[in-house]
């Protein structure tokens, strides 16, 4: 299976911005950066992001466990994604 298409990406991007209030903030290169007004709250919510964004951004966590990746996100205002083309 190939990576996954930018239209699916943008489809998730909405619902997170529907979700969690996420707004992109900022664009470095292969760096976003997202502004999130409702951030998760418990570790459920928290580990349906980091599984989000290991199927859609593999690059995202640099190498951290999905399940440690939920815990960072409980509560934080700020997200960071990196991708690699």
């Amino acid at each position: 299976m190939g990576p996954p298409t930018h239209h699916l990406r943008t489809a998730l991007l909405r619902l997170w911005h529907y979700r969690h209030g996420a707004e992109l903030a900022a664009i470095w290169g292969t760096m976003l950066q997202f502004v999130v007004r409702h951030p998760p709250a418990r570790i459920e919510e928290a580990w349906t992001v980091a599984y989000e964004i290991s199927l859609m951004w593999p690059d995202g966590a640099s190498g951290v466990a999905t399940r440690r990746h939920a815990h960072d996100l409980v509560g934080r205002r700020d997200w960071f994604l990196h991708h690699r083309p």
